[in-house]
Protein backbone atom coordinates (compact mmCIF):
# COMPACT_ATOMS: atom_id res chain seq x y z
CA UNK A 1 0.00 0.00 0.00
CA UNK A 2 1.27 3.45 -0.88
CA UNK A 3 1.20 6.28 1.65
CA UNK A 4 -0.21 9.65 0.50
CA UNK A 5 2.47 12.13 -0.48
CA UNK A 6 1.26 14.46 2.28
CA UNK A 7 2.47 12.03 4.97
CA UNK A 8 6.08 11.44 5.99
CA UNK A 9 7.71 8.32 4.58
CA UNK A 10 9.13 6.03 7.25
CA UNK A 11 12.68 4.86 6.67
CA UNK A 12 11.56 1.25 6.53
CA UNK A 13 9.10 2.00 3.73
CA UNK A 14 11.78 3.83 1.73
CA UNK A 15 13.99 0.75 2.06
CA UNK A 16 11.18 -1.53 0.91
CA UNK A 17 10.54 0.68 -2.12
CA UNK A 18 14.22 0.33 -2.95
CA UNK A 19 13.80 -3.43 -3.38
CA UNK A 20 10.30 -3.39 -4.91
CA UNK A 21 10.97 -5.63 -7.90
CA UNK A 22 7.36 -6.32 -8.87
CA UNK A 23 6.95 -3.68 -11.55
CA UNK A 24 4.63 -4.01 -14.52
CA UNK A 25 6.60 -5.19 -17.55
CA UNK A 26 5.91 -1.98 -19.47
CA UNK A 27 7.70 0.03 -16.79
CA UNK A 28 10.62 -2.37 -16.78
CA UNK A 29 10.94 -1.83 -20.53
CA UNK A 30 10.62 1.94 -20.21
CA UNK A 31 13.13 2.14 -17.36
CA UNK A 32 15.77 0.00 -19.07
CA UNK A 33 15.33 0.69 -22.79
CA UNK A 34 13.81 4.16 -23.31
CA UNK A 35 16.92 6.30 -22.88
CA UNK A 36 19.35 3.91 -24.63
CA UNK A 37 16.89 3.74 -27.54
CA UNK A 38 16.82 7.54 -27.83
CA UNK A 39 20.62 7.63 -27.74
CA UNK A 40 20.87 4.92 -30.40
CA UNK A 41 18.39 6.68 -32.72
CA UNK A 42 20.17 10.01 -32.23
CA UNK A 43 23.54 8.44 -33.05
CA UNK A 44 22.07 6.87 -36.19
CA UNK A 45 20.73 10.29 -37.25
CA UNK A 46 24.18 11.79 -36.67
CA UNK A 47 25.73 9.26 -39.05
CA UNK A 48 23.03 10.02 -41.64
CA UNK A 49 24.06 13.68 -41.54
CA UNK A 50 27.64 12.74 -42.35
CA UNK A 51 29.27 12.67 -38.92
CA UNK A 52 31.79 9.92 -38.35
CA UNK A 53 30.70 7.12 -36.05
CA UNK A 54 32.68 7.38 -32.79
CA UNK A 55 34.42 4.26 -31.44
CA UNK A 56 31.94 1.88 -29.78
CA UNK A 57 34.15 -0.46 -27.74
CA UNK A 58 31.22 -1.91 -25.78
CA UNK A 59 30.08 -3.86 -28.84
CA UNK A 60 33.51 -5.40 -29.38
CA UNK A 61 32.69 -7.76 -26.49
CA UNK A 62 28.89 -8.09 -26.40
CA UNK A 63 29.01 -10.45 -23.42
CA UNK A 64 30.15 -7.50 -21.34
CA UNK A 65 27.08 -5.37 -22.13
CA UNK A 66 24.74 -6.85 -19.47
CA UNK A 67 27.67 -7.09 -17.05
CA UNK A 68 28.28 -3.37 -17.52
CA UNK A 69 24.65 -2.68 -16.62
CA UNK A 70 25.03 -4.54 -13.32
CA UNK A 71 28.33 -2.83 -12.50
CA UNK A 72 26.88 0.61 -13.23
CA UNK A 73 23.80 -0.18 -11.15
CA UNK A 74 25.88 -1.24 -8.14
CA UNK A 75 28.89 1.07 -8.39
CA UNK A 76 28.11 3.85 -10.87
CA UNK A 77 25.80 6.01 -8.76
CA UNK A 78 22.19 4.76 -9.06
CA UNK A 79 22.27 2.54 -5.96
CA UNK A 80 24.15 5.15 -3.96
CA UNK A 81 22.15 8.21 -5.07
CA UNK A 82 18.52 7.32 -5.73
CA UNK A 83 17.46 6.86 -2.11
CA UNK A 84 18.42 10.52 -1.74
CA UNK A 85 17.33 11.96 -5.10
CA UNK A 86 13.96 10.23 -5.38
CA UNK A 87 13.41 8.50 -2.03
CA UNK A 88 13.88 11.66 -0.03
CA UNK A 89 14.33 14.89 -2.02
CA UNK A 90 11.73 14.29 -4.73
CA UNK A 91 9.37 12.78 -2.16
CA UNK A 92 9.53 15.88 0.04
CA UNK A 93 9.44 18.44 -2.77
CA UNK A 94 6.37 16.84 -4.37
CA UNK A 95 4.43 17.64 -1.21
CA UNK A 96 4.74 21.32 -2.18
CA UNK A 97 5.20 21.46 -5.97
CA UNK A 98 4.11 19.55 -9.03
CA UNK A 99 6.31 16.88 -10.55
CA UNK A 100 7.59 19.06 -13.40
CA UNK A 101 8.81 21.84 -11.09
CA UNK A 102 10.40 19.27 -8.81
CA UNK A 103 12.22 17.71 -11.77
CA UNK A 104 13.54 21.13 -12.84
CA UNK A 105 14.86 21.72 -9.33
CA UNK A 106 16.36 18.24 -9.08
CA UNK A 107 18.00 18.66 -12.50
CA UNK A 108 19.84 21.68 -11.12
CA UNK A 109 20.79 19.83 -7.94
CA UNK A 110 21.95 16.78 -9.89
CA UNK A 111 24.16 18.95 -12.12
CA UNK A 112 25.60 20.76 -9.09
CA UNK A 113 26.33 17.41 -7.44
CA UNK A 114 28.53 16.42 -10.39
CA UNK A 115 30.11 19.86 -10.81
CA UNK A 116 33.51 18.93 -9.25
CA UNK A 117 33.94 16.26 -11.95
CA UNK A 118 34.10 19.01 -14.59
CA UNK A 119 37.45 20.09 -13.14
CA UNK A 120 38.93 16.60 -13.32
CA UNK A 121 40.02 15.05 -16.66
CA UNK A 122 37.29 12.56 -17.55
CA UNK A 123 36.50 10.44 -20.58
CA UNK A 124 32.70 10.80 -20.39
CA UNK A 125 31.23 13.10 -23.03
CA UNK A 126 28.96 15.05 -20.70
CA UNK A 127 31.91 16.22 -18.59
CA UNK A 128 33.51 17.65 -21.71
CA UNK A 129 30.50 19.70 -22.81
CA UNK A 130 29.38 23.19 -21.71
CA UNK A 131 27.72 23.21 -18.29
CA UNK A 132 24.48 24.66 -19.70
CA UNK A 133 24.11 21.73 -22.07
CA UNK A 134 24.80 19.33 -19.22
CA UNK A 135 22.12 21.00 -17.08
CA UNK A 136 19.57 20.77 -19.89
CA UNK A 137 20.40 17.11 -20.48
CA UNK A 138 20.36 16.29 -16.75
CA UNK A 139 17.02 18.03 -16.37
CA UNK A 140 15.44 16.12 -19.26
CA UNK A 141 16.71 12.84 -17.83
CA UNK A 142 15.45 13.85 -14.38
CA UNK A 143 11.96 14.45 -15.80
CA UNK A 144 12.00 10.94 -17.26
CA UNK A 145 13.22 9.47 -13.96
CA UNK A 146 10.48 11.32 -12.08
CA UNK A 147 7.90 10.02 -14.55
CA UNK A 148 9.07 6.44 -14.05
CA UNK A 149 9.24 6.91 -10.27
CA UNK A 150 5.72 8.27 -9.95
CA UNK A 151 4.20 5.71 -12.30
CA UNK A 152 5.68 2.75 -10.45
CA UNK A 153 4.09 3.60 -7.11
CA UNK A 154 7.17 5.63 -6.20
CA UNK A 155 9.57 2.72 -6.64
CA UNK A 156 13.13 3.71 -5.85
CA UNK A 157 14.26 0.52 -7.57
CA UNK A 158 12.61 1.69 -10.81
CA UNK A 159 14.39 5.04 -10.45
CA UNK A 160 17.67 3.15 -10.02
CA UNK A 161 17.00 1.22 -13.23
CA UNK A 162 16.40 4.27 -15.42
CA UNK A 163 19.31 6.11 -13.78
CA UNK A 164 21.47 3.09 -14.65
CA UNK A 165 20.10 3.02 -18.19
CA UNK A 166 21.23 6.63 -18.71
CA UNK A 167 24.84 5.83 -17.79
CA UNK A 168 24.69 2.45 -19.55
CA UNK A 169 23.20 3.98 -22.69
CA UNK A 170 26.08 6.46 -22.90
CA UNK A 171 28.48 3.55 -22.43
CA UNK A 172 26.93 1.73 -25.40
CA UNK A 173 26.21 4.66 -27.69
CA UNK A 174 28.69 7.60 -27.57
CA UNK A 175 26.02 9.90 -28.98
CA UNK A 176 27.07 12.93 -26.96
CA UNK A 177 30.48 12.88 -28.65
CA UNK A 178 28.73 13.91 -31.88
CA UNK A 179 27.30 17.36 -32.40
CA UNK A 180 24.23 16.36 -34.41
CA UNK A 181 23.68 13.28 -32.28
CA UNK A 182 23.64 15.29 -29.06
CA UNK A 183 21.21 17.80 -30.58
CA UNK A 184 18.98 15.02 -31.90
CA UNK A 185 18.92 13.33 -28.50
CA UNK A 186 17.77 16.57 -26.88
CA UNK A 187 15.02 16.98 -29.47
CA UNK A 188 13.85 13.38 -29.08
CA UNK A 189 13.85 13.64 -25.28
CA UNK A 190 11.86 16.89 -25.43
CA UNK A 191 9.31 15.27 -27.77
CA UNK A 192 8.91 12.26 -25.46
CA UNK A 193 8.53 14.51 -22.43
CA UNK A 194 6.03 16.73 -24.25
CA UNK A 195 3.95 13.63 -25.01
CA UNK A 196 4.12 12.60 -21.36
CA UNK A 197 3.03 16.04 -20.14
CA UNK A 198 0.21 16.29 -22.68
CA UNK A 199 -1.20 12.88 -21.77
CA UNK A 200 -0.44 12.85 -18.06
CA UNK A 201 -0.23 16.48 -16.95
CA UNK A 202 2.39 18.12 -14.75
CA UNK A 203 0.95 17.36 -11.31
CA UNK A 204 2.38 13.85 -10.95
CA UNK A 205 2.86 12.91 -14.61
CA UNK A 206 0.62 9.91 -13.98
CA UNK A 207 -2.22 9.36 -16.43
CA UNK A 208 -3.96 6.75 -14.32
CA UNK A 209 -3.18 5.32 -10.95
CA UNK A 210 -0.25 2.93 -11.43
CA UNK A 211 0.23 -0.04 -9.18
CA UNK A 212 3.19 -2.32 -8.81
CA UNK A 213 1.03 -5.41 -8.32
Amino acid sequence: MCLPLSQPIPGSEAKSRGVALRLRWVWYLAAVLLIPSLLAIALWVATLTGEALPPMPAFAQPIGIPIAFVIIFLLGGPLQEEFGWRGYATEQLQKKWNALIVALVMGFVWTAWHLPLFFIPRSEAYYNNPILGVYITATLVTILITWIYNNTNRSIFAAMLIHTSWNWGNHLFPTLFTQNGALTFLILAILVIAAILITSGTHRMVRTRSQID
